[in-house]
């Protein structure tokens, strides 16, 4: 009898499309946020953390091109960058690890990594025009 009902819930799951194994057939997607499994903060997290290495490594290239106007701007853009994606990065692992504060933390960190993300579109905008 068992079987037969397993059979049965496995034929009802492909006939919809979803998996036997979700647990609800209506709402297959899980939340997304503060308190769902990690929410963004495990995104962010090695997002963060990659964006900090390339903001480095793009402040070194800039230190190898001749020193212009535009060039201090761009290191100075790209240093404060690296340092608001590591600020992000604090952020959102103290928000995978204390969660009793996880959504507060989980969304200053979101706010720090949007802020990076500016950043980086600024210094490749002055460094496009500044080359060009």
């Amino acid at each position: 009898m068992r079987n037969n009902a397993s059979n049965n819930a496995t034929a009802n799951a492909s006939h919809r499309n979803v998996r036997p194994d979700m647990k609800s057939a209506r709402h297959p997607i899980r939340a997304v946020g503060a308190n769902a499994n990690g929410g963004f903060s495990s995104h962010i997290l090695p997002t963060s953390a990659n964006l900090v290495g390339v903001c480095i490594m793009s402040l070194s290239l800039v230190k190898l091109l001749p020193r212009q106007g535009w060039s201090s701007l761009v290191d100075e853009v790209l240093a404060i960058d690296s340092l608001i994606f590591l600020a992000s990065v604090a952020l959102s692992y103290a928000s995978l690890r204390f969660q009793r504060q996880s959504a507060r933390l989980e969304n200053w960190a979101e706010s720090f990594f949007l802020a990076g993300l500016l950043l980086v579109m600024l210094s490749s905008l002055i460094l496009a025009y500044g080359i060009g």
